[in-house]
């Protein structure tokens, strides 16, 4: 991460925060090899890719160009080189990653404004690393739809309503192909709910899966 420290990134879209205050951290995963013996530790988190700005008013950093990022190793000491989950533009964020220990396939996780030119706009994504192999395969779209993470109830709560700061994610199968179920639990507002006679997106916790 370049320029401040993982607890004190403040992930932004151009110059304004997503969700102000919220944390980033690494996750993990382990795989079992075809040998039955040698097991793969697969650690993702979110990274900066250019230097951020810090502001004295909130006490934190902007980042203005978000990542999520990979790393592997088989014995906890020697670490593949650090690669991006994805290429695709704008932001991506609050990656988190599991293992389908059924078939070992690492699924991960992410936020991506990618498909919105203001990248204003969030949707949800999944990509995989399929078994034997360390590489991030093609992410598959989980949301057609968009949420606005800027948008918020105009009611007053006694606490500040966000996206949170992560993603919920578990995979299992049966070892068949097709019979394997990823599922990602989320933060949403695409739907319009009405505030005393406002309409505004509705904030609501959610739950997709992805079959393969």
């Amino acid at each position: 991460m370049t320029g401040t420290a993982p607890g004190d990134l403040l992930l932004t879209n151009g110059d304004r925060p997503f969700l102000p205050g919220d944390r980033t951290f690494p996750k993990h995963a382990n795989r079992l090899e075809s040998d039955g013996k040698t097991v793969t530790t697969f650690i993702v988190y979110d990274r900066c890719e250019v230097p951020t700005i810090g502001s004295t008013l909130i006490g934190a950093n902007f980042c203005p160009k978000t990542d999520v990022v990979i790393t592997s190793s088989t014995d906890g000491v020697n670490w593949s080189p650090i690669t991006s989950v994805t290429t695709s533009r704008a932001q991506q964020f609050f990656g988190t990653v599991a293992t389908d220990a059924s078939r070992e396939t690492v699924n991960i996780a992410y936020y991506s404004t990618q498909n919105d030119p203001l990248q204003q706009h969030l949707q949800l994504f999944l990509a995989q690393v399929a078994p034997g192999s360390t590489a991030v395969g093609v992410p598959h779209l989980l949301t057609s739809t968009f949420a606005d993470a800027q948008a918020q109830s105009p009611i007053l709560v006694s606490f500040d309503e966000s996206f949170g700061d992560h993603l919920g994610l578990a995979a299992a199968g049966t070892g068949t192909a097709g019979q394997s179920h990823a599922y990602v639990s989320f933060t949403w507002n695409s739907v319009q709910g009405t505030y005393v006679g406002t309409t505004n997106p509705d904030l609501n916790n959610h739950l997709t899966r992805l079959d393969y």
